[in-house]
């Protein structure tokens, strides 16, 4: 129950589901650096929602969104580059954790330098997106398929579901039907890597989920950004191995 996915029902979640695809979708296809525009953005809100729900104060969340959205943009450059800002981002965390509210003194300061580290998170996804995007197009919208349908049968069964698993499955099964037909096909990353892809990608998201559970205190915060891109925290960085960006 920690870590499973709490599904937010009240106002219009689907309809807002359905601009993030059209979006994200209209900007995988005009050009890498549109991607990198719109997952910056949805990567920097991820990490200051994580802060904020931490009971961080308003400027560590400042700091957090641009410790979340600057390696998304760095991943135009290349992997070095979103290792290199991944490394300073860490760095600026720690310069920027001063003792903790709740905990004063060294163990608020190591609390709080934790807390800010989490934005990275959002961040990795993010970047891998944009660094699949930049080998390739179609690799790029794959991915967003395969991600967008696990989340709509996950959303569509888990939200009235009696248990943390019916959704899961629902989203596994949705996203395999979607992506069988193009594995078949050997449709980029498939023709890299094989069918066997597609048994990696329904593990990964949601192990995505989880791990987007794991960095909030509890399931349940509130985190619209983040829950919009938690697919991808691990199916993402698997994508860009598939398909060679790094």
């Amino acid at each position: 129950r920690r870590l499973a996915t709490v599904y937010d029902v009240e106002g219009p979640r689907v309809r807002l589901g359905v601009a993030w695809f059209v979006g994200a979708m209209s900007a995988t296809l005009a050009s890498p650096f549109t991607t990198a525009l719109v997952f910056a953005v949805a990567a920097g809100l991820a990490a200051r929602q994580v802060v904020r729900a931490w009971g961080s104060v308003s400027w560590q969340a400042d700091v957090a969104a641009g410790l979340g959205a600057v390696p998304v943009l760095a991943a135009l450059i290349g992997p070095p580059a979103v290792v290199v800002t991944v490394v300073l981002a860490v760095a600026v965390g720690a310069a920027c954790a001063p003792d903790g509210g709740r905990l004063p003194g060294g163990e608020g300061r190591v609390a709080a330098m934790g807390i800010l580290c989490l934005a990275v998170v959002p961040a990795v996804a993010g970047a891998a997106f944009v660094l699949v995007r930049t080998q390739s197009v179609v690799a790029a919208v794959v991915l967003l398929l395969v991600a967008s349908a696990y989340e709509v049968g996950d959303y569509i069964v888990g939200s009235g579901a009696s248990n943390p698993v019916e959704g899961p499955l629902a989203g596994i099964t949705t996203a395999t039907l979607v992506s069988l037909p193009l594995a078949l096909v050997l449709v980029e990353p498939y023709d890299a890597v094989g069918v066997g892809l597609l048994a990696f990608a329904a593990v990964a998201c949601p192990l995505g989920q989880v791990v987007g559970s794991a960095v909030l205190p509890g399931a349940a915060a509130p985190a619209p950004a983040l829950r919009r891109i938690d697919t991808l925290l691990v199916l993402a960085p698997l994508w860009a191995a598939a398909a060679g960006a790094f």
